[in-house]
């Protein structure tokens, strides 16, 4: 049996949070909404949540299925304008001041 090469999540959206009403804290990845894993610990959690990913990646490749990409990281763009400067993160910010 050949050995299947298991992918990089890393550079997913992983987030945890805990639960009140499991009283366990909750891991999720937004590119895979459906999936979540919960465990009496954050790292059990985590370390769950992305074994299910990687799973789910590798189940997805070798079907030859769509894989969700990794996020896009956001970069500090500077906008120079005639009324001065604006600093934004991920956009463009409009408000009175800014046309």
């Amino acid at each position: 049996m050949e050995a299947i090469q298991r992918q990089d999540v890393s550079a997913y959206s992983h987030r945890v949070t805990f639960s009140v009403e499991d009283n366990e804290f909750v891991a999720t990845c937004a590119e895979f909404p459906a999936l979540s894993w919960l465990a009496d610990s954050q790292g059990v959690a985590l370390q769950g949540l992305v074994d299910v990913v990687a799973d789910t990646v590798d189940d997805l490749v070798s079907r030859g299925e769509v894989v969700p990409r990794r996020p896009f990281l956001p970069s500090l763009g500077i906008h120079t304008r005639p009324r001065g400067v604006t600093f934004s993160l991920g956009g463009w910010r409009t408000g009175p001041d800014r046309t």
